[in-house]
């Protein structure tokens, strides 16, 4: 099983739709971002509910890692991969544990970089404009979780 779960974070690892998945991933947190933060009028951006959209946009990163999980059992479907897959480890559901269990750690990682690069440019945005980041810490954790505050 730990094999198993090895073998499919390489396959993660090792694919270039993966890298392509995170390099448009941290394109279009940069863009929206950084034309959210800059084309916005100061006094918007003084406001908590204002600064705290600024800073969510990095919630796209559930789409680029659910894309990721999608991809790690269509493509090999797609490409015969799964053949020989299924053939190392013919119990189906230990195939199945350690994709599901590689799509979570991914998952994990795409979300962790995308939070890091969207606060990142958001905060250096909102600070290079002069603008005092009014979130408290509640707000601050509850967004790094993904939750929208009430």
């Amino acid at each position: 099983m730990i094999a198993q779960t090895k073998a499919e974070l390489l396959k993660i690892r090792t694919t270039r739709t993966t890298i392509a998945l995170i390099l448009g991933m941290i394109a279009l947190i940069l863009i929206f971002t950084l034309l959210d933060g800059l084309l916005s009028h100061p006094s918007g951006l003084m406001g908590k509910e204002n600064q705290r959209t600024l800073l969510s946009v990095s919630s796209l990163t559930g789409v680029f890692a659910a894309l990721a999980g999608i991809l790690l059992v269509t493509s090999e479907y797609r490409y015969g991969t799964i053949r020989p897959t299924i053939l190392f480890n013919p119990v189906r559901s230990h195939v199945l544990a350690a994709k599901v269990l590689a799509g979570a750690l991914a998952g994990i990682v795409f979300g962790v970089l995308g939070e890091a690069i969207g606060w990142a440019i958001g905060t250096a945005v909102v600070d290079a404009r002069g603008i005092t980041i009014v979130l408290n810490s509640s707000d601050v954790l509850l967004l790094a979780l993904g939750g929208s505050p009430a």
